[in-house]
């Protein structure tokens, strides 16, 4: 430090012994005073004139300067310090604004103190809505949040800014990736309100058996979608997926996205099997909505379907005949069987016959003539009259097979039948034991009767005719004759028995003849017939009847059946038997 000089205060060279300015001894102590030490220079009056009141500061070190400089300072910087502090973010004061904004789901609050990683996240008050929801859910996410940290494990972090005097604290919020599996491709998967994915559609595969895929059924794989950037949250988890041919299937559930994860969304489904035997293309619908054709002897597989939805199966023949067929798809199978016959008709009567296809007039086939009907689908009912006559019941033929040949046999009305009936009874009961002059059909075993009994057919008791078969119809220009067959009951009275017929030989086991008395010694009663538990049995006159057992009281009636054939005409009005 330089020397002073004490009689004028002049800086003196450290090696001076006399003052330069006024001349004055120079204190050889004062060399050897170290630089701290403080040297007070009052100055000498001069002329009678005193000192500067603040001359004293000149004696004032400058290493005192710098000193009370650097207090000053520092003095002011922990004014600002403190100041910046008490309103910027401290490690305390935000997680506790990280909690308070959690807590009441208060995005502005939020907004202030934590953003995303990836600054190209929408952070919006509608997009961490589902953070505010696991926050309130989830107690492991309630723990990340209470205990976060510069090096927190967890997707929130705690991030400092270091500045000159200071370090304010920040939130960072990792986002998490969410893959989703589902067994159909080309689903749309949805998490929130903002996340749409599509799922990956598989390459087709070519069929190897000969099934025709449709383009919904090649879907039908196991596939996955990634939903990126999600920032962590409870999401409602969605996948809808809309077939080619209108059915839509939607399926749903709720995740807790904390991290990284992978999950499962699958759909519920019918497939159907669907099988062509006919030798028809046929239009095919799901629902309401046209599907496609399907050609014959194709297969065809569908899904996915809803089990109640209702496949139906329609062609039209080339007789303009719909046939239909429809199952469930909860049946998984559905074998189309549209089979169509050829129907060969041959009207056996004089008149036309008249076709009705199922209850809709079809043709008219004249008399002794065929008529083909092609593409007659099986289970068609055929029904066959005769045009103009109402005495025949219709004759109903329900197709079958790919090829038939019918013949169409009518039977009386149930009303004609009666009168038939009444008819054959009248002339029965007007019979005698005299023999026509042409003896018929109906009446030749009966009169043979009343000429062994020597009895009027008055005498017996007529009953139970039964109409059979009409096997002949001819028409003429008064009426149509009709010929026809059938069975009546027949009771002789009381005390009166048929002659017994002579019975034939029985021929001997041991090849030896046998004569005829011994013949009539081994039957016995056998010229009697055999009694049967209805008490009927055949007439030994026209071996047609049915003759009972002799009885061994006389008194005893005895019922017999007889078979018949008759030819009857009829006028429009009234039957009359012609033989």
């Amino acid at each position: 430090m330089p020397r002073i000089c004490p009689k004028c205060g002049k800086e003196q060279k450290n090696s001076a012994q006399f003052c330069s300015a006024c001349g004055a001894k120079l204190d050889s102590s004062a060399a050897e005073r170290t630089e701290d030490d403080v040297v007070i220079f009052t100055p000498q009056k001069k002329d009678g004139a005193g000192s500067h009141p603040l001359s004293f500061l000149k004696k004032v070190p400058k290493a005192i300067w710098i000193t009370v400089v650097v207090a000053a300072v520092g003095i002011a910087a922990v004014l600002v310090f403190g100041n910046i502090q008490s309103t910027s973010h401290s490690r305390e004061k935000t997680v506790e604004e990280l909690r308070q904004a959690m807590e009441a789901g208060d995005f502005e609050l939020l907004n202030k103190v934590a953003q995303p990683v990836d600054s190209g996240i929408s952070f919006t008050e509608q997009t961490v809505q589902p953070m505010f929801l696991l926050y309130n859910t989830s107690s492991a996410f309630r723990r990340d949040v209470d205990s976060l940290s510069e090096d927190s494990p967890s997707v929130l972090h705690l991030v400092p800014e270091r500045h000159f005097l200071y370090t304010t604290y920040s939130v960072t919020i990792d986002t998490c990736d969410l893959t989703v599996r589902t067994n159909i491709a080309s689903a749309t998967i949805t998490a929130g309100a903002q996340n749409t994915v599509s799922v990956a559609q598989e390459a087709v595969v070519p069929a190897l058996d000969g099934t025709t895929y449709t383009s919904d059924y090649t879907n039908l794989v196991r596939s996955s979608a990634k939903l990126s950037g999600l920032l962590p949250g409870v999401y409602d988890l969605s996948a809808s997926y809309t077939a080619s041919f209108g059915e839509s299937f939607q399926t749903t559930a709720k995740v807790s996205l904390m991290e990284n994860m992978e999950t499962a969304l699958n759909f519920s489904y019918s497939s159907v099997y669907v099988w062509n035997t006919s030798d028809l293309d046929v239009a095919l619908a799901v629902g309401q909505s046209p599907y496609g054709t399907i050609g014959s002897n194709m297969t065809l597989q569908i899904a996915p379907l809803h089990p109640d939805t209702v496949l139906t199966a329609e062609c039209t023949t080339a007789s303009g005949e719909k046939m239909t067929s429809s199952v469930s798809a909860a049946d998984s199978y559905f074998e189309i069987r549209f089979a169509v016959g050829k129907i060969e008709i041959y009207n056996d009567y004089d008149v036309n016959m008249d076709v009705a296809w199922s209850g809709n007039p079809y043709c008219a086939i004249t008399g002794k003539s065929a008529y083909v009907i092609d593409s007659v689908p099986v289970g068609t009912k055929l029904t066959c009259s005769l045009e103009g006559y109402d005495i025949f019941k219709p004759y109903d033929y329900t197709v079958q097979y790919d090829y038939d040949s019918i013949y169409p046999i009518l039977d009386l009305s149930d009303e004609s039948s009666s009168k038939v009936a009444l008819a054959i009874s009248d002339y029965l009961t007007s019979l005698g034991p005299e023999a026509p002059e042409t003896p018929t059909s109906l009446s030749a075993d009966l009169q043979h009767i009343l000429s062994q009994t020597h009895l009027m057919s008055a005498a017996l008791a007529i009953s139970n005719i039964v109409i059979n078969d009409v096997y002949n119809v001819e028409v003429t220009e008064k009426g149509v004759l009709i010929r026809l067959n059938g069975t009546y009951d027949y009771t002789l009275p009381a005390g009166i028995a048929l002659p017994a017929e002579p019975a034939a030989p029985a021929e001997p086991t041991d090849g030896t003849e046998t004569s005829p008395d011994t013949a009539q010694d081994n039957t016995g009663s056998a010229d009697t017939g055999e009694t049967t538990e209805s008490g009927t049995g055949e007439t030994p006159a026209s071996g047609d009847a049915e003759q009972p057992a002799q009885n061994s009281e006389a008194d005893t009636q005895t019922t017999f059946t007889q078979k018949f054939d008759a030819a009857l005409f009829y006028d429009g009005k009234t039957w009359a038997v012609q033989g």
